[in-house]
């Protein structure tokens, strides 16, 4: 490379070292140099760019603000904007002569508060207000905040103490606050330059939407509304400008002061010409000495969709794309230059926002990435009626109430420092909304939970307002509102801040107190009912009117009451289901409305609870026996143990009287069935051990004749002596061989018995001292497998030891674990390999490899209530943990992947007290759980609920003929159940384990005799399923489809299999499995439109094949599999940044399409070339997402699942699919988000996956629902009961009906 003058005038003696020089340079191997300003650059052929910067490259500030706006320190870098600010500039002398506030409107991203920082103050600075002495006014500028006249008092300069003081004197007076607004801002007035006193104030309120948005007081937003009112008077002396985002001028329509200020012109705040646009994009660069390459305008433009549109359409609300991305490329330049190079790699004008927040995102340690979302989730505002907007939040409130407050805080560091948050001394705000619509990821955290969100937010501002009230009732929530809240509230635990909590609670008090006033309004409309029906019987006489009348009198009180009785069954449902299932039941009775149906069905998929009644006192212990058959229950201090036949859990029996313990036993703490259930150990206290010591006891009975018990003996407790043996014997646990007995003491020691011959029971070595901290002991118990035995100490630390009893003579101590809290309750899962301790501290902690000498935390410990966990069980068949509050609710947990924990539906709730006690049935289907006001509940865990064997599950499928339901698991397995009976499902076995990676996808063959499973590693395993009960796996796994896959259809013919899902292009793979044993890739279809399909489904005669994909695709497409690739006639559009799911009708004259905005057309796909809609209007999730649509096979009905609080499936009768109806209310899937939908061969079963590792299969015939509600929850609606609900009518169960 060589450099020649090229004989240009000399330069000047001493040349500024910025002037540009004139040269000419060439390179070899195909290169070039060009010289640009101070800077070289060179190309070496596809190499690239290589520049060597000038002097002083490194020093050039940024004009570019990115997301933040404009602020007067950038007022020498705003350029574009002269038309409008010259506009705002005379609307504002206008309006000082009018009186009244100027509104200034525009959308989002449209430059609001740039224009009125950077270009209005600062022009009113230079005089532009043509008013004497207007460039020295005061003034003002603010956002409204969540408080907006502690944001007047900050603006007016007064420190956080005086603002304190005095906002409550403004807040009560709004003269008194312009009055002392005026004083504060005239002392703050300089002298002009001929002497005089300037008189005037501007006051600039931005983003004024936060009166609506942030403020949840509406007094407080009248009390601000009224203040500019009174500034902006001609007596006020001010000038008022309001920044407006448009979508909000609606809402200022409301008030009459807005609304006279829109009536007097507001300033429409246009969208910038192309001419203004080269302006804010040129002048900047040139004011710090910046060159902008060549076509780089240009090319912004394009990419802004400036060119080539009608003037400025282009721009609108995407200035903040356009600043970041100058930001970004200014980052990006080549030394003095800013070059297109640079801006490409920024990922342009629509990737540059995702790029940083993703950038920041992926460098947070793993731990912060749920706290970055929880964050970002409470820095929006979710809009109803409006667009998303941002939220402006207090730092000190946002880490407090985060669950993990060190990773918030990480969060909170990184993305202010990639300047995506902007904090000052109190709070934090995304710097611009424009990222809520930039960033994917964020965006999707919203739209998983829209309506979740929103109630999340409602709740919090109301529990704001009920703080500043003083905590009155009149602010609580009641009726169908607080039940929304509280069944949010108790799948979301972490999520509620310590007010929320106490104001949930408070309302839920104050229901219950006025649930007498209900129920005298229902008595009162039945009265009089029955007076009208009385005044038409005496006008009977009168003729054929008076009948009608009668008749009509009577259909009202009928109406009156059914309202009542399903207001009641549905406020009723969080807290007592199984009364509210009865209560459906006889609203169903008194009229079988397909409403009243679908409720049926949805309780049906409910756990109710069956109550065994007992003495008010406190049942402190319960136990299954081993087969199930037998349960007892033993009172704290009734000196009463009971047992009951428990074979029909939905019609338990009591077994002849109560066990006949001595009289002198004073309390009842533990129960404990011998592994053969025939004998039953008690442990408690006694006044009596017939040597005139009272103490710790322990009994052996038999129950050979359960009906009539017979004591074995009383256990000897050598080594057990003085203080030691005057404490309680808290504790039974056997052994799993049942040969050894071991009986926690309260004094911190454990008793071991050989009990081979329970009538000859022998002591075994001396006690066990478990050494705790402050001596006393709690709880103990054995592992279900081994000799392990795990003894929790009554100490604060919550130390639980572990022992080795392989010997029982000679005890092995082995490690010992902490809870940080004191302990209440343990258990062993059925491997023995988890150990599980409920706590004082509200929560479940948990221990892996207790069977070995390493335990060790088991992730974080499981959040539940305010109140402490008095019991933990898990469930025989390992896939459930459950836990008893002292707050009267049991969590059930899925444990089946201990890695991945989740909530198993909302807390069982029902009208007992405290959870003393949880056991679980050997069958898995019944969970007992001991109260402290004496009664025991029998809770019927819906089978019908299939937990997945790890993780999610992610797919369904059932096999044409019905029998088999095959499950993707994401711990990279498929398990397969028996359906015969949908009602009663039972596993095939072991899981299907293929490769490792977590299956997504499931689909069989039209013959049934194949499974195809997709996986996250883009392989399809193909298994032989024609003996469902012993599957084999078919050849190697299929690949070709190169990334994750989401969906897999076979074709009707079965000769062809499709999957697809992640996929840069987009690519739908296909295979030939004609013969599955050697399938054989076909040609496939690339370039679909998206980076992710999401939905597949074949057309009925096998020749189109629908693919519906996610927001990236914005389309479905039909393509031909007779000319794979080949396009079958137009994309069918979607709304921007939606997911889409597709299904044909059985007949194939229909094409559902659901989008995750809730919205499902129907197409007439009888000719795919022409599809058309279908008339009427769409069909629409009300208030929820989308994320599956399913024909039934005989085509009658179409099914929609999503979510709103809770995920929700919807049905529509489409016999006529021009004319779709609704078939009753929403189906309630409690235990997550509904995420995939399959229907049987048969129509009459549904079955749901949700987002919470859980499987439901509906039966969607309601007589099934009723006979489920009748056999687990009998009792519930007692005489007291149907007076109290159903008042009029005589007393008649609703089971009780043949």
């Amino acid at each position: 490379m060589t450099e020649n003058n090229t004989g240009a005038p000399p330069p000047p003696a001493r040349p500024p070292r910025w002037q540009p020089k004139e040269q000419k340079a060439s390179a070899t191997g195909g290169g070039s140099v060009y010289q640009a300003g101070r800077d070289l650059h060179v190309r070496h052929g596809d190499e690239g760019r290589r520049t060597v910067p000038g002097p002083g490259a490194d020093r050039v500030p940024c004009p570019y603000p990115g997301l933040a706006p404009f602020g007067a320190e950038h007022r020498q870098w705003f350029h574009g904007r002269e038309r409008m600010v010259h506009l705002v500039c005379e609307r504002m002398d206008a309006r000082m002569r009018e009186g009244g506030p100027l509104v200034l409107i525009g959308p989002s991203g449209a430059g609001k508060s740039s224009l009125l920082a950077a270009g209005v103050l600062p022009a009113l600075v230079e005089g532009r207000l043509p008013v004497a002495g207007s460039s020295t006014w005061p003034r003002l500028l603010l956002t409204p905040t969540a408080s907006p006249a502690l944001a007047v008092a900050a603006a007016a300069g007064l420190d956080a103490e005086t603002a304190r003081r005095t906002v409550p004197k403004w807040r009560a007076d709004p003269a008194q606050c312009v009055t002392e607004l005026r004083e504060l801002t005239a002392a703050e007035e300089t002298v002009s330059t001929d002497r005089t006193r300037s008189t005037g104030l501007v006051v600039v309120v931005d983003q004024f939407e936060e009166v609506f948005t942030a403020c949840g007081d509406p007094t407080e937003r009248e009390w601000l509304i009224d203040v500019l009112d009174r500034l902006a008077r001609p007596e006020g002396g001010a000038v008022v400008v309001l920044g407006v985002r448009a979508d909000f001028y609606a809402a200022c329509t409301a008030h009459p002061q807005l609304r006279a200020a829109l009536r007097a012109g507001p300033v429409l705040l246009e969208p910038m010409t192309q001419a203004e646009l080269k302006d804010a994009i040129r002048r900047p660069a040139a004011d710090v000495g910046l060159e902008v390459e060549d076509g780089l305008v240009e090319v912004l433009l394009a990419d802004l969709g400036a060119v080539d549109g009608p003037a400025g359409t282009g721009s609108t609300g995407r200035l903040p794309l356009l600043a970041h991305a100058l930001r970004a490329t200014w980052q990006q330049r080549h030394g003095h230059t800013l070059t297109v190079d640079g801006y490409r790699v920024t990922g342009g004008i629509q990737g540059a926002i995702a790029t940083t927040a993703n950038r920041l995102y992926d460098t947070l340690p793993p731990p912060c990435h749920e706290a970055a979302r929880w964050v970002f989730l409470r820095l929006v505002i979710v809009g109803r009626d409006a667009d998303d907007s941002r939220r402006r939040v207090r730092n000190d409130e946002l880490l407090r109430n985060a669950p993990d407050s060190e990773a918030a805080a990480r969060v909170l560091d990184d993305f202010t420092r990639g300047r995506l948050l902007t904090r000052d001394q109190d709070t934090v705000v995304m710097t611009h909304e424009v990222l809520i619509r930039a960033w994917p990821r964020l965006r999707g955290w919203i739209e998983h939970d829209r309506n979740g969100n929103l109630v999340r937010q409602e709740v919090e501002e109301a529990a704001a307002a009920w703080e500043q009230s003083g905590r009155e009732a009149a602010a609580l929530y009641r009726g169908n509102r607080l039940a929304a809240a509280l069944a949010w509230s108790e799948t979301r635990g972490t999520e509620l801040s310590g007010s929320v909590r106490a104001f949930l609670a408070a309302a839920h008090r104050h229901q219950r107190r006025g649930q007498h006033v209900r129920r005298a309004a229902v008595a009162t409309i039945t009265a009089l009912a029955v007076v009208a029906s009385l005044a038409a019987v005496f006008a009977f006489r009168q003729g054929a009117e008076a009948r009608q009348a009668t008749d009509e009198a009577v259909a009202a009180r009928d109406r009156a009451i059914n309202a009542a009785v399903t207001s009641a069954s549905v406020q009723l449902a969080p807290t007592d289901p199984s009364l509210s299932a009865q209560l459906a039941l006889t609203s169903y009775r008194m009229d079988p409305t397909e409403d009243a149906a679908s409720r049926l069905i949805t309780t049906a998929n409910t756990p109710l609870a069956t109550r065994l009644p007992g003495p008010p006192d406190w049942v402190q212990t319960v136990a299954y026996s081993p087969d199930g058959h037998m349960l007892a229950a033993g009172n704290l201090r009734q000196n009463l143990v009971r047992l009951w036949d428990v074979s029909d859990p939905g019609r338990p029996v009591a077994l002849g009287r109560p066990v006949p313990v001595d009289r002198s036993v004073t309390s009842v703490r533990s129960l404990a069935f011998s592994p053969d259930g025939r004998v039953l150990a008690i442990g408690g206290h006694t006044s009596d051990h017939g040597d005139g010591g009272s103490g710790g006891f322990t009994e052996l009975w038999s129950l050979t004749s359960p009906s009539h018990p017979v004591l074995l003996g009383r256990l000897k407790r050598p080594g057990v002596e003085g203080f030691d043996a005057a404490t309680s014997v808290e504790s039974l646990a056997f052994s799993p061989d049942g040969r050894t007995l071991a009986a926690g003491w309260h004094a911190g020691l454990v008793s071991l018995w050989d009990v081979t011959r329970p009538d000859a029971a022998r002591p075994v070595g001396k006690p066990v001292n478990l050494h705790c901290p402050g001596v006393f002991s709690r709880r103990i118990a054995f592992s279900p497998v081994g000799h392990t035995l795990a003894a929790a100490c009554r100490d604060a630390a919550g130390t639980i030891g572990l022992w080795d009893l392989t010997d029982p003579a000679r005890p092995d101590r082995g490690r010992t674990v902490r809870a940080g809290s004191r302990v209440n309750a343990l258990a062993f899962s059925p491997d023995g390999r988890t150990l599980a301790a409920g706590a004082r501290d509200s929560s479940v902690h948990l221990w892996k490899g207790a069977d070995t000498d390493r335990p060790t935390r088991l992730g974080k410990p499981l959040k539940g209530p305010a109140q402490p966990f008095l019991a933990v069980a898990f469930s025989p068949d390992g896939t459930t943990l459950a836990a008893g509050s002292a707050d009267h609710s049991i969590h059930l947990w899925n444990v089946t992947h201990p890695q991945s924990i989740t909530l198993l539906g909302r807390p069982l709730t029902g009208p007992g007290s405290q959870v003393t006690d949880v056991v679980f049935s050997p069958d898995s289907r019944t969970l007992a759980a001991g109260n402290t006001d004496g009664n025991v509940d029998l809770w019927s865990l819906p089978p019908t609920r299939i937990v997945g064997a790890g993780g999610n599950v992610s797919s369904v499928a059932f096999s044409p003929d019905g029998r088999t339901l095959a499950a993707a698991n994401q711990n990279a397995t498929v398990s397969l159940w028996n359906t015969a009976d949908p009602n009663n499902p039972v596993p095939r076995g072991e899981p299907l384990a293929g490769r490792e990676e977590p299956v997504n996808a499931v689909a069989f063959s039209p013959d049934g005799r194949t499974l195809a499973a997709g996986d996250s590693g883009g392989n399809v395993t193909l298994w032989n399923t024609a003996d469902p009960g012993r599957p084999v796996r078919l050849s190697e796994p299929l690949t070709g489809a190169d990334g994750l896959i989401l969906a897999v259809a076979f074709s009707p013919d079965g000769n062809t299999l499709a999957a697809a899902g992640d996929h840069e292009n987009g690519k739908i793979a296909l295979w030939d499995v004609s013969d599955p044993t050697h399938p054989v890739s076909a040609s496939g279809i690339s370039g679909s439109g998206g980076e992710s399909v999401l939905s597949l489904d074949f057309s009925p005669d096998g020749s189109v094949l629908a693919a519906g994909g996610d927001g990236s695709n914005g389309t479905v497409g039909l393509w031909s599999t007779e000319q794979p690739g080949a396009r079958v006639g137009k994309k069918i559009e979607q709304p921007t940044a939606t997911s889409t799911w597709v299904a044909f009708s059985p007949d194939g004259r229909t094409l559902a399409t659901g989008n995750s905005r809730g919205v499902v057309t129907l197409w007439d796909s009888t000719d795919p070339h022409h599809l058309k809609k279908r008339r009427g209007e769409p069909l629409i999730v009300p208030g929820g997402s989308l994320w599956s649509v399913e024909f039934s096979p005989d085509g009658k009905t179409l099914a929609a699942g999503g979510h709103t609080d809770n995920g929700t499936i919807h049905l529509w009768n489409v016999t006529d699919p021009d004319d779709p109806t609704p078939i009753g209310q929403p189906l309630t899937v409690e235990t997550g988000f509904v995420a995939v939908l399959a229907f049987s061969p048969d129509s009459r079963t549904l079955a749901a996956t949700t987002d919470d590792g859980v499987a439901t299969l509906w039966d969607l015939d309601v007589e099934s629902s009723i006979r489920r509600i009748c056999a687990a929850s009998s009792g519930a609606l007692g005489k007291e009961e149907w007076k109290r609900y159903v008042v009029l009518p005589p007393y008649d169960p609703p089971c009780a009906r043949p």
